[in-house]
């Protein structure tokens, strides 16, 4: 069964929007992940197991709707 472990928002200033959460509501950075093209940045608080990720100028896979789609491994954080 799948489960709901994060939303993924893409922004395009990446220390801005980090800024914005935490002030908004109180999110802090859970995890940064430093790729060649791209930084992924999970914010959470201790609400809840639920994280917000942020995404810099970076592009999934479409399906044929249109829906941008990410598929995860279950390994790591996301098990």
């Amino acid at each position: 069964m799948a489960k709901l472990i994060h939303s993924m928002i893409r922004v395009l200033d990446l220390e801005r929007s980090i800024s914005f959460c935490r002030r908004a509501v109180d999110l802090e950075i859970a995890d940064r992940a430093e790729f060649d093209s791209v930084t992924l940045v999970y914010l959470r608080n201790d609400e809840s197991d639920f994280e917000l990720e942020l995404l810099g100028r970076y592009f999934f896979l479409s399906d044929p709707d249109g829906y941008r789609v990410e598929v995860l491994e279950r390994a790591g954080r996301f098990v």
